[in-house]
């Protein structure tokens, strides 16, 4: 990921696509087994409020080594278990809204609404659209002229 934001710094021609992909195979293939990645992922996602790579890519955690592990079966790694279920975590928590103090307008450990944020059965995350999801983080693009 470092990599990836030096290319962007140096050659920001380059960006685009390329450091997206890059960004995306790292999530999938890292995050969740290597602690540095994990990091900077979470990191990354609380400072810029987004979640994934992409706008509303909430997707992409579906694919990735942290999904398979976060929801296989107890003792059966090659089952998940199902999405009904209230431990079933479709993103990880650095997507989620976090509570602000707001006396020292720093936020919090806390986290909004938890739940809601990582397995809510009407919309994001489990599907790209539908009903508003307070609880998660959004990306929207700015309108460029």
């Amino acid at each position: 990921m470092l990599i990836g934001l030096l290319l962007v710094l140096v050659f920001p021609y380059l960006a685009g696509d390329n450091v997206g992909a890059v960004m995306l195979k790292n999530l999938k293939d890292n995050y969740g087994t290597l602690a540095l990645v994990t990091t900077s992922w979470d990191y990354l996602q609380g400072y810029l409020l987004c979640c994934a790579v992409d706008d509303n890519g909430w997707s992409a955690w579906r694919e990735s080594k942290w999904f398979l592990d976060e929801n296989s079966v107890l003792l059966d790694d090659t089952q998940t278990i199902p999405a009904s279920n209230p431990a079933f975590r479709m993103v990880p928590k650095s997507c989620c809204y976090r509570k602000m103090n707001y006396l020292t307008r720093q936020l919090t450990d806390e986290y909004e609404n938890l739940d809601r944020c990582q397995n809510w059965q009407y919309g994001p995350p489990k599907f790209t659209s539908g009903p508003h999801n307070d609880a998660i983080y959004y990306r929207v693009k700015a309108n460029k002229a």
